[in-house]
C-alpha cells in the first residue's frame, strides 16, 4: 500500500498559505490602522500647538519647531505638504509611509498615508458654559457641598482669567434637587404658571409632550411651593461675581432629579425663551470658535420623577422613569450641539447611577468619577483644560 504521508504533508502545505496569508493581512490592516492613528494624533498635537502660537504671537512658529511635534508623536519619515493659513482656519497635511509589518520582507515602505487637521484662527472664541450642580441633602454629608463650592468658585475665577480679546466666556448656574429655581422675580413671565402669593421660584415639570422640550413655551411652566426649593439658578452671565455669589448660596436640600436640572441647563444655553441669552449657533462671525458646554453633577442616584401626565409634582418614586428622562433630556442637549460632561461625585451612586451619567455625556472620555474632594478638583481641572484649549476643526 501507497505511503500517503507525504502528499498529505504537500497538500497542507499548499492549504496553509491562503491561511497565513489572511493571518498576514489582518496583522497588517491592524498595524496600518495603529500607525495611522498615531500619525493623526501627532498632527492634531501639531496643529494645535501652532494654532495656540499664532493666537498669542500673530505669526506662525517656524516649521521646524512644527514638525519637532510631528516627530516627538510619531515614529517614521514623514513630510509636511502643506500649512495653510486661510479661511478662518489653519489647516496642516503631512505625507508619510509606514512599513509594511508581515510583509515587510517583499513590499517594504508600500504604504503612502497623508493626513490633515485643521484648527480656527483670526476669530474669536466664544464659549458659553452652564455648570448643573447637585445641591439636594445628602449633598451636606462628608464635606461635599463645601467641596463643590470651592471647586466651582476656583472653576469661575480661573474662567475668568483666560479672558481676553479673543475670548469671550459666559457661565450660568443651575442648582437642582427634584426641582429648579427659575428665580422669583420670574413671577409674571407669560412661561410661568404661578401660584397666587408668595412663591419661592421652583417649578416642575411641564405635561407631555413638552417635558423635556427645549422650546415652545406657550405651555407654561408649573410653579410650585415644595420643600426642599434649591436657590435660584444664574442666567448666562460674564459676572464672576453673580456666579460666585450663586455657587456661595447653595444650600443642600431635597430629592435627586437630574433629568430637570439638566433640561434647565440648557435652556440657560439656549438662545430661545424662557431665557435669551445664549447665542444660536451660526449668528456669530464664520471665524469666531463658537461652543456651549454642559457641566452635569450629582452625588446620588435619581431618586424623584414628575407624576406624569396631568400633575407638575416631582414627588413619584420612579427611578426608572427618572432615569430614561435623565437620558432623554442630555440627548436633547446633545443634539442642540452641546458639549456634556458629567461627574459622579463621592461614593454613593450605584452601578446603574454611573451608568446614566456616562450615557449622559455620550462620550466615556466626558464622564468622571470623583469619590472625594481631590478627586473632585481633579476632575473640574482637567475639563478646563478642555474648555479653554483651542479644539480641532476638523
Amino acid at each position: 500500500m501507497a505511503d500517503r504521508g507525504g502528499n498529505f504533508a504537500i497538500m497542507f502545505t499548499i492549504a496553509s498559505f491562503p491561511l497565513l496569508a489572511g493571518i498576514g493581512m489582518a496583522m497588517e490592516y491592524s498595524n496600518l490602522t495603529a500607525q495611522r492613528a498615531k500619525l493623526q494624533n501627532a498632527v492634531d498635537a501639531a496643529i494645535l500647538f501652532a494654532g495656540r502660537y499664532l493666537d498669542q504671537n500673530d505669526v506662525l512658529p517656524a516649521q521646524a519647531d512644527i514638525e519637532g511635534f510631528v516627530d516627538s508623536n510619531f515614529d517614521g519619515p514623514f513630510t509636511i505638504s502643506q500649512l495653510d493659513q486661510s479661511g478662518g482656519k489653519l489647516s496642516l497635511t503631512v505625507d508619510a509611509t509606514i512599513p509594511a509589518f508581515f510583509f515587510g520582507a517583499v513590499y517594504p515602505d508600500v504604504f503612502d498615508q497623508q493626513v490633515s487637521a485643521s484648527v480656527p484662527y483670526g476669530g474669536k472664541s466664544y464659549l458659553e458654559i452652564a455648570m448643573v450642580l447637585d445641591s439636594t441633602g445628602s449633598m451636606k454629608h462628608d464635606g461635599k457641598m463645601v467641596a463643590l463650592k470651592t471647586v466651582a468658585n476656583e472653576f469661575v475665577d480661573k474662567l475668568e482669567a483666560v479672558k481676553n480679546a479673543k475670548n469671550d466666556i459666559r457661565i450660568g448656574l443651575v442648582p437642582f434637587s427634584n426641582y429648579v429655581n427659575v428665580g422669583p422675580a420670574n413671577k409674571f413671565e407669560s412661561w410661568v404658571n404661578a401660584p397666587g402669593g408668595a412663591w419661592g421660584g421652583c417649578v416642575g415639570s411641564r405635561p407631555a409632550p413638552d417635558t423635556l422640550i427645549d422650546g415652545s413655551v406657550s405651555v407654561p411652566f408649573p410653579g410650585l411651593n415644595p420643600s426642599g426649593c434649591p436657590t435660584p439658578l444664574v442666567e448666562l452671565s460674564n459676572s464672576a461675581t453673580d456666579l460666585k455669589n450663586g455657587i456661595s448660596a447653595m444650600n443642600p436640600s431635597g430629592w435627586t432629579y437630574v433629568g430637570e436640572g439638566v433640561m434647565w441647563g440648557l435652556r440657560v444655553l439656549s438662545a430661545g425663551a424662557p431665557f435669551t441669552d445664549g447665542v444660536a449657533f451660526g449668528s456669530l462671525p464664520a471665524t469666531t470658535n463658537h461652543q456651549k458646554f454642559l457641566l452635569v453633577l450629582t452625588d446620588g442616584d435619581n431618586t424623584r420623577a414628575p407624576n406624569l401626565p396631568g400633575s407638575s409634582s416631582h414627588n413619584k418614586n420612579d427611578q426608572s422613569l427618572a432615569d430614561a428622562n435623565t437620558r432623554a433630556a442630555c440627548q436633547e442637549a446633545r443634539d442642540a450641539g452641546v458639549v456634556v460632561y458629567s461627574i459622579v461625585f463621592g461614593t454613593s451612586v450605584s452601578a446603574t447611577g454611573q451608568a446614566v451619567m456616562t450615557d449622559c455625556a455620550g462620550d466615556p472620555k466626558r464622564y468622571y468619577t470623583a469619590a472625594n474632594a481631590a478627586a473632585l478638583q481633579s476632575a473640574f481641572t482637567e475639563i478646563l483644560s478642555q474648555l479653554v484649549t483651542l479644539r480641532l476643526s476638523s
